[in-house]
Protein backbone atom coordinates (compact mmCIF):
# COMPACT_ATOMS: atom_id res chain seq x y z
CA UNK A 1 0.00 0.00 0.00
CA UNK A 2 1.26 3.43 -0.90
CA UNK A 3 -0.19 6.30 1.07
CA UNK A 4 1.24 9.47 2.53
CA UNK A 5 0.24 8.28 6.01
CA UNK A 6 2.87 5.53 5.74
CA UNK A 7 5.62 8.13 5.32
CA UNK A 8 4.25 11.52 6.36
CA UNK A 9 6.32 14.72 6.22
CA UNK A 10 8.79 15.03 9.07
CA UNK A 11 8.09 18.68 9.90
CA UNK A 12 5.55 17.77 12.54
CA UNK A 13 6.51 19.69 15.65
CA UNK A 14 3.74 20.94 17.91
CA UNK A 15 3.88 24.35 16.23
CA UNK A 16 3.65 23.04 12.64
CA UNK A 17 1.31 20.11 13.25
CA UNK A 18 -1.86 21.88 12.10
CA UNK A 19 -0.02 23.03 8.99
CA UNK A 20 1.18 19.52 8.10
CA UNK A 21 -1.94 17.53 8.99
CA UNK A 22 -4.30 19.06 6.37
CA UNK A 23 -1.92 18.08 3.55
CA UNK A 24 -1.65 14.52 4.88
CA UNK A 25 -5.43 14.37 5.37
CA UNK A 26 -6.07 15.41 1.76
CA UNK A 27 -3.95 12.55 0.42
CA UNK A 28 -4.85 9.81 2.91
CA UNK A 29 -8.26 8.20 2.36
CA UNK A 30 -8.20 6.58 5.82
CA UNK A 31 -8.14 10.04 7.35
CA UNK A 32 -10.27 11.89 4.80
CA UNK A 33 -12.94 9.23 4.25
CA UNK A 34 -13.23 7.78 7.76
CA UNK A 35 -11.45 9.56 10.60
CA UNK A 36 -11.99 13.21 9.61
CA UNK A 37 -14.29 13.54 6.59
CA UNK A 38 -14.99 16.95 5.07
CA UNK A 39 -18.13 17.40 7.17
CA UNK A 40 -16.06 17.09 10.39
CA UNK A 41 -12.89 18.87 9.27
CA UNK A 42 -13.80 22.51 10.17
CA UNK A 43 -14.82 21.60 13.72
CA UNK A 44 -11.83 19.26 14.14
CA UNK A 45 -9.41 21.98 13.04
CA UNK A 46 -11.07 24.71 15.13
CA UNK A 47 -10.95 22.57 18.27
CA UNK A 48 -7.23 21.94 17.84
CA UNK A 49 -6.44 25.60 17.24
CA UNK A 50 -7.31 26.28 20.86
CA UNK A 51 -5.62 24.64 23.81
CA UNK A 52 -7.46 22.16 26.03
CA UNK A 53 -6.33 23.45 29.41
CA UNK A 54 -8.90 21.40 31.29
CA UNK A 55 -8.14 17.80 30.27
CA UNK A 56 -5.26 18.14 27.76
CA UNK A 57 -7.06 16.00 25.19
CA UNK A 58 -5.57 15.74 21.72
CA UNK A 59 -6.52 13.91 18.55
CA UNK A 60 -4.97 10.46 18.30
CA UNK A 61 -4.22 11.25 14.64
CA UNK A 62 -2.37 14.46 15.47
CA UNK A 63 -0.49 12.80 18.29
CA UNK A 64 0.49 9.85 16.07
CA UNK A 65 1.62 12.23 13.31
CA UNK A 66 3.62 14.29 15.79
CA UNK A 67 5.33 11.20 17.23
CA UNK A 68 5.94 9.51 13.86
CA UNK A 69 3.45 6.66 14.34
CA UNK A 70 0.61 7.64 12.00
CA UNK A 71 0.86 4.42 10.01
CA UNK A 72 0.14 2.45 13.20
CA UNK A 73 -3.22 4.20 13.41
CA UNK A 74 -4.15 4.08 9.73
CA UNK A 75 -2.80 0.76 8.41
CA UNK A 76 -5.68 -1.42 9.63
CA UNK A 77 -8.18 1.04 8.14
CA UNK A 78 -6.44 0.81 4.77
CA UNK A 79 -6.25 -2.97 5.05
CA UNK A 80 -9.84 -3.77 5.99
CA UNK A 81 -12.13 -0.82 5.33
CA UNK A 82 -10.84 0.87 2.15
CA UNK A 83 -10.53 -0.16 -1.46
CA UNK A 84 -9.25 2.18 -4.17
CA UNK A 85 -9.46 5.06 -1.70
CA UNK A 86 -13.15 4.54 -0.86
CA UNK A 87 -14.95 2.89 2.03
CA UNK A 88 -15.65 -0.75 1.17
CA UNK A 89 -19.32 -1.46 0.58
CA UNK A 90 -20.83 -3.40 3.42
CA UNK A 91 -19.08 -1.56 6.25
CA UNK A 92 -21.81 -0.90 8.78
CA UNK A 93 -22.93 2.74 8.97
CA UNK A 94 -22.60 2.88 12.78
CA UNK A 95 -19.04 1.58 12.51
CA UNK A 96 -18.17 4.37 10.07
CA UNK A 97 -19.78 6.97 12.35
CA UNK A 98 -17.95 5.67 15.45
CA UNK A 99 -14.59 5.77 13.62
CA UNK A 100 -14.91 9.49 13.00
CA UNK A 101 -12.53 11.23 15.32
CA UNK A 102 -14.95 13.80 16.64
CA UNK A 103 -14.95 12.75 20.28
CA UNK A 104 -13.11 15.94 21.23
CA UNK A 105 -16.02 18.13 20.15
CA UNK A 106 -17.91 17.45 23.40
CA UNK A 107 -17.65 20.29 25.91
CA UNK A 108 -17.56 18.13 29.02
CA UNK A 109 -14.16 16.36 29.49
CA UNK A 110 -15.85 13.31 31.04
CA UNK A 111 -18.12 12.99 28.00
CA UNK A 112 -15.08 13.43 25.72
CA UNK A 113 -13.34 10.61 27.59
CA UNK A 114 -16.39 8.37 27.20
CA UNK A 115 -16.65 9.09 23.45
CA UNK A 116 -12.90 8.59 23.03
CA UNK A 117 -13.15 5.12 24.57
CA UNK A 118 -15.82 4.17 22.01
CA UNK A 119 -13.74 5.55 19.14
CA UNK A 120 -10.53 3.94 20.33
CA UNK A 121 -12.23 0.60 21.01
CA UNK A 122 -13.19 0.27 17.34
CA UNK A 123 -9.68 1.23 16.25
CA UNK A 124 -8.06 -1.27 18.64
CA UNK A 125 -10.37 -3.98 17.31
CA UNK A 126 -9.05 -3.45 13.77
CA UNK A 127 -5.47 -3.25 15.02
CA UNK A 128 -5.93 -6.60 16.78
CA UNK A 129 -7.22 -8.14 13.55
CA UNK A 130 -4.13 -6.88 11.77
CA UNK A 131 -1.91 -8.22 14.56
CA UNK A 132 -3.60 -11.65 14.38
CA UNK A 133 -3.16 -11.72 10.63
CA UNK A 134 0.54 -10.99 11.07
CA UNK A 135 0.74 -14.11 13.22
CA UNK A 136 -0.69 -16.52 10.69
CA UNK A 137 -4.43 -16.08 11.26
CA UNK A 138 -6.63 -15.59 8.20
CA UNK A 139 -9.33 -13.04 9.06
CA UNK A 140 -12.66 -14.42 7.89
CA UNK A 141 -15.09 -11.87 9.38
CA UNK A 142 -15.09 -8.53 11.18
CA UNK A 143 -17.80 -6.83 13.20
CA UNK A 144 -17.26 -3.85 10.92
CA UNK A 145 -19.33 -5.73 8.33
CA UNK A 146 -21.87 -7.68 10.39
CA UNK A 147 -23.22 -8.33 13.87
CA UNK A 148 -21.36 -10.95 15.85
CA UNK A 149 -17.91 -11.48 17.30
CA UNK A 150 -15.42 -8.66 16.77
CA UNK A 151 -13.06 -10.86 14.76
CA UNK A 152 -13.32 -14.34 13.31
CA UNK A 153 -10.22 -16.03 11.99
CA UNK A 154 -8.83 -19.36 10.88
CA UNK A 155 -5.33 -20.40 11.86
CA UNK A 156 -2.80 -22.34 9.85
CA UNK A 157 -4.12 -25.42 11.66
CA UNK A 158 -7.57 -24.69 10.11
CA UNK A 159 -9.10 -24.07 13.56
CA UNK A 160 -11.77 -21.36 13.38
CA UNK A 161 -11.71 -18.92 16.32
CA UNK A 162 -13.89 -15.97 17.31
CA UNK A 163 -12.35 -13.05 19.22
CA UNK A 164 -13.96 -10.37 21.36
CA UNK A 165 -11.59 -7.43 21.78
CA UNK A 166 -11.82 -5.28 24.88
CA UNK A 167 -9.91 -2.04 25.11
CA UNK A 168 -8.55 -1.59 28.61
CA UNK A 169 -7.98 2.04 29.50
CA UNK A 170 -8.60 4.51 32.24
CA UNK A 171 -12.04 4.54 33.71
CA UNK A 172 -14.10 7.70 33.77
CA UNK A 173 -13.81 7.90 37.55
CA UNK A 174 -10.01 7.55 37.52
CA UNK A 175 -8.65 10.53 39.45
CA UNK A 176 -5.49 10.50 37.32
CA UNK A 177 -7.54 11.15 34.19
CA UNK A 178 -7.01 14.91 34.42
Amino acid sequence: MKCICQRPPLSTTESTLLDTFPAVREECPAIKELFVPDVNWPKFRAWHLKSDEEAYHKSILLLALELGHLSSVTSSIHRYLLESGKIVSGVRRQYVMDLRENWMSYDDPIERHHKFKIFFGWLVELQCAEWLEGRGQKITALEAFREGPDIEATGEDQVHTAFEVKYIGRTTGDSTLF
